[in-house]
């Protein structure tokens, strides 16, 4: 079933690594009893969810999310403005 929707995931994650203003969120959970993080990466008309064993940028630098793109200037919008 997910390669049958891997090419929306790949164009969402590349449409949020281009947009102007994007917001980044984490939320711990568990998963088979292990505690994991529940990423978020949004714009006003796309969200993107992802499970990780790590928080932070660790976690959202694997490819599911943005790969090498994020980086701590992800919490500013292309201006430099804090959100």
């Amino acid at each position: 079933m997910v390669s049958g929707i891997e090419p929306s995931l790949d164009a969402t994650r590349q449409q949020l690594i281009a947009a102007d203003v994007a917001h980044f969120d984490e939320s711990g959970l568990r998963v088979e009893g292990r505690l994991n993080w529940l990423h978020v990466a949004s714009t006003d008309r796309l969200t993107y969810y992802s499970v990780h064993p790590k928080r932070g940028q660790e976690g959202m630098k694997t490819p599911v999310i943005c790969g090498n793109s994020c980086s701590s200037s992800s919490s500013t919008n292309k201006t430099g403005q804090r959100r």
